[in-house]
């Protein structure tokens, strides 16, 4: 067996929401439709964004990338396709997920992973709010002046589970309204004020051309 090996890694946790309870409800089909979500979405923008499945846990995925950039837009990506794919099915048999991403040292045995990295990962899918995703600080540096896609939420720092000390959260905004809230909107009174002052400008350029009358 091979000495385990140490490497940063952006690792992404995806969660079923009440899984145990739809499993209760209709244990076949549960799975059935888990495993045509896994087949028909997962694996495809998993091969898209360059991903690897580490391994799929029950109900959840833990999967790595060498790119933070590429961790968020699947994230994203799963995120809103889920629903559309998903449209057509009775509300109950509907399954979201939640997904927490952090950029961190994970520790690679065989075909596992391991640490403080996927520790993260996991406490922020576990803080997610069900069709959310919430990223750590650290992937939060490495994406958001290289996206335009999503925004980004500043939660503060908050006590992730599974982890001793508190961790900088962001909230990936799938449908932003303004994507980049670190630019400052013009206030819509200055707006106008400006708009006027243009007005003004022109009618005073237009009264002193009229008064010199150059054309006579």
């Amino acid at each position: 067996m091979s000495e385990p090996t140490r490497q940063l890694a952006a690792i992404v946790i995806a969660d079923a929401v009440g899984y145990s309870n739809l499993i209760q409800a209709d244990e076949a089909g549960t799975r059935a439709r888990f495993n045509e979500l896994a087949e028909s979405i997962f694996e495809p923008l998993l091969a898209q964004h360059r991903g690897r499945l580490i391994k799929t846990m029950g109900d959840a995925f833990l999967i790595t990338f060498t790119s933070a950039v590429a961790a968020v837009n699947f994230a994203a990506d799963i995120q809103r396709i889920l629903p559309v794919h998903q449209s057509q099915w009775a509300k109950d048999h509907r399954i979201r997920f939640r997904i927490g991403i952090n950029l961190g040292e994970v520790i690679v045995e065989g075909d596992d992973v391991r640490g403080d990295g996927v520790n993260v990962a996991t406490g922020l899918e576990a803080m997610a709010e069900p069709g959310g995703v919430l990223i750590s600080g650290s992937i939060f540096d490495q994406v958001h002046r290289r996206m335009d896609q999503v925004a980004f939420e500043d939660t503060g720092l908050q006590d992730v589970p599974k982890y001793p000390d508190p961790v900088p959260v962001y909230q990936v905004l799938l449908a932003p309204t303004i994507v980049d809230q670190n630019v400052p909107s013009t206030p819509k009174s200055a707006r106008w004020q400006v708009v006027f002052g243009l007005g003004v400008l022109v009618i005073i350029a237009g009264a002193a051309l009229w008064t010199l009358q150059p054309w006579n």
